[in-house]
């Protein structure tokens, strides 16, 4: 109901030039899109309030906005993005003297203090807030955000110095939650929100498919290989400029015809997935704001990115790193022999590659070695020349207690070695194989 009263105010408000309401307006389609999960429609929401903003000289809701866009980076896994863009915006705030958008970006601070696994800067952090709230009179900026916050705020729960402020601020949200539903209304939990116009999965790892409200669009429907391609590059690569998509798309044709063509396949990808999925605007392609997107690629780099991004040895990073190494189901458009997705194709790769590494180790760690086992071997299918992951074997193997698999290990390491490059396995490799098997 709120996606629909916003979008019957926003042509009135443009048409009355009111682009204070304009820019409230869109972040509010930005924050209903962050509470579904849909990070891309609510970072291009954001661009678009930012615009509003500029136009009507509206400079006191900028702060506002890089504050929702700091934690949406945070929740995509973009930890170290979005913890720069809150730190900086804390430092201004505290300057320019805004304690209720001051308190909210503290409160995000400490979210993603607390995902970067840096618990006492995001104990202090919080406690910053509640002072700020303090000092304003009242702290609904962060009771609206308990449901988002929640793992954070139960974790430091246990603070003598910001204990009850925490077990106050979670007793009013159950409390608000129990009345709400008393009066049938929804709980405010964050659940995806009912498509808006179409709902499209993208699969661009392992086998190439696209589904539209969860039927796949036949290949025959896409009436060429050149529209499909496109499709999948601004996909992943949006927004990108337009000149950047004609050089790499039509890079021998003049500059109009090249244009062209982007037009007309603009065109029949409308018809294509039934609406306007990709827009040409300010001479960049972009992702429609209206778009409902399931990208696996999306997903696998956000879980990678946050999992990673914990301190090893952490309760959480095990779990995650498995969930993410799962997410991988195969390499990125590997039935689309393109050359402009080689090099996006070699960095997914390298990065389950460094997910299973992590994620071995964990388990060796935890003496689980027959599952850091499997997961060696499906990273040294992807990269089988890598020397550290044949180490991580010969250590996994030796401690499963086979001496006998480390000597055979080691010794068919050594002979593809030499058939594959001409080398000899390196110092370091030979002092380790010695060591486990003297």
């Amino acid at each position: 109901m709120a996606a629909d009263l916003y979008r019957q105010a926003m042509p009135k408000a443009e048409q009355a030039e009111d682009w204070a309401t304009m820019a409230y307006l869109c972040r509010g389609m930005s924050r209903l899109d962050r509470l579904s999960g849909n990070y891309v429609s609510a970072l291009e929401w954001l661009r678009r309030a930012s615009l509003a903003s500029g136009q009507g000289k509206a400079e006191t809701a900028l702060a506002n906005l890089d504050s929702l866009r700091g934690i949406i980076l945070v929740e995509m896994g973009r930890l170290q993005d979005g913890r720069k863009v809150l730190e900086q915006l804390c430092l201004e705030l505290e300057r320019s003297g805004e304690p209720v958008d001051l308190a909210q970006t503290l409160l995000f601070r400490a979210c993603a203090e607390y995902r970067a696994d840096d618990v006492g800067a995001s104990a202090a952090s919080l406690a910053q807030a509640f002072v700020v709230a303090e000092r304003v009179g009242y702290d609904q900026m962060l009771l609206s955000e308990v449901l988002s916050a929640r793992d954070v705020l139960e974790a430091l729960s246990d603070r003598p110095d910001i204990g009850p402020r925490i077990a106050s601020l979670l007793s009013r949200a159950q409390t608000i939650s129990l009345l709400r539903a008393q009066l049938g209304l929804s709980d405010g939990s964050i659940s995806p929100a009912p498509p808006r116009i179409a709902t499209l999965q993208v699969r661009a790892l392992g086998q190439s498919r696209v589904l539209k409200e969860g039927v796949e669009i036949a290949r025959a429907d896409w009436t060429s290989q050149r529209i499909r391609e496109l499709f999948f590059f601004l996909i992943d690569h949006a927004p990108i400029s337009r000149d950047r998509v004609l050089e790499i798309f039509w890079p021998d044709k003049p500059l109009t015809r090249a244009a062209n063509n982007l037009y007309q396949i603009l065109f029949r990808l409308r018809r294509i997935v039934g609406y306007s999925a990709l827009v040409l605007e300010d001479q960049e392609c972009r992702l429609a704001a209206e778009l409902s997107i399931d990208y696996d690629v999306a997903r696998f780099e956000a879980a990678a990115r946050q999992a990673l991004a914990l301190m090893p040895g952490n309760l959480r990073r095990s779990g995650m790193l498995a969930s993410a190494s799962k997410m991988y189901t195969g390499d990125y458009l590997a039935d689309l022999p393109v050359d402009w997705a080689l090099e996006r194709r070699r960095e997914l790769a390298d990065l389950c590659v460094t997910v299973l590494i992590a994620y071995s180790d964990e388990l060796m760690n935890l003496t689980r070695y027959v599952e850091a086992r499997d997961a060696l071997a499906k990273a040294l299918a992807a990269d089988p020349l890598r020397d550290e992951l044949h180490e991580r074997m010969l250590v996994c193997l030796a401690g499963l207690g086979r001496r006998h698999a480390v000597v055979d290990y080691y010794r068919h390491y050594r002979e593809t070695l030499r058939t594959e490059l001409g080398l000899d396995p390196p110092p370091e490799m030979r002092a380790l194989y010695a060591r486990l098997i003297g």
